[in-house]
């Protein structure tokens, strides 16, 4: 009998240690202002390549840490235009290597509803024309 993993909303991270940041700064998409960087990278053949990500949030360190179990960092990121609760803890893998595991979990608004950004919402979802 197998025993499927779910990972769903979890992750780790790992030092990039062959990838270099060259540019940072926003572009104007549609009137709408995001940030964006490109970095650079190798393949394994050692192609030098460039990559272009995207800021979706921020990530804070946790001063508040009271026991072991609390999150090194947390912030809110948005992804898919929904508001998400980022969550990062410092962990080691068994061979040695630092690394940081991840979670999210949808943010919820003050009446338990998932959120959504305001900028990820379509305006010609929002009807203006109320017949009455």
């Amino acid at each position: 009998m197998s025993k499927d993993y779910d990972n769903t909303n979890t992750g780790a991270m790992f030092n990039a240690e062959h990838m270099k940041v060259i540019r940072q700064g926003p572009l104007d998409v549609e009137g709408n202002e995001r940030n964006f960087c490109i970095c650079q990278t190798q393949t394994k053949s050692g192609k030098v390549v460039f990559e272009v990500y995207e800021k979706v949030g921020a990530i804070f360190t946790n001063d508040r840490k009271r026991t072991e179990k609390d999150p090194d960092m947390s912030g809110t990121v948005t992804l898919d235009g929904f508001d998400y609760m980022m969550f990062g803890r410092k962990r080691q893998s068994k061979a040695g290597v630092p690394f940081t595991g991840i979670n999210i979990a949808v943010k919820e608004d003050r009446e338990g509803r998932g959120s959504t950004s305001e900028a990820s919402v379509p305006a010609e979802d929002f009807n203006d024309d109320i017949p009455f």
